[in-house]
């Protein structure tokens, strides 16, 4: 009898263009981006999903668009998510530095 494996759901969440499609492409090997619009666009407009298995932890990602036209797709993939992998651009991790030595992220 095998022991069933944890499974874990990561959204992305961020602004366009900070990375979040290459990030997941990163950790897992599969680029989220499949409709053909979103390849020659270069942005994500409907959900993306890949997987991975580490240490017997099922990891899901779904990746959501960041372009404010594509609100709706992004609200429908964050029903479900465990945890939230937020992708920064370099002038956003400087404002969440600053931020946090600010105290307003603990």
């Amino acid at each position: 009898m095998s022991i069933p494996a944890k499974s874990v759901i990561v959204g992305t969440a961020g602004h366009i263009d900070h990375g979040k499609s290459a990030l997941v492409e990163a950790l897992t090997g599969t680029h989220p981006d499949r409709l053909a619009e979103e390849k020659r666009r270069g942005i994500t407009i409907d959900l993306g999903f890949a997987f991975l298995e580490e240490n017997g932890v099922r990891f899901g990602f779904i990746d959501v668009p960041g372009h404010e036209r594509f609100v709706s797709n992004m609200l429908a993939g964050a029903a479900g998510i465990d945890l939230v992998l937020p992708p920064m651009s370099r002038s956003s991790r400087k404002r969440a530095s600053i931020s946090t030595f600010a105290g307003f992220w603990e």
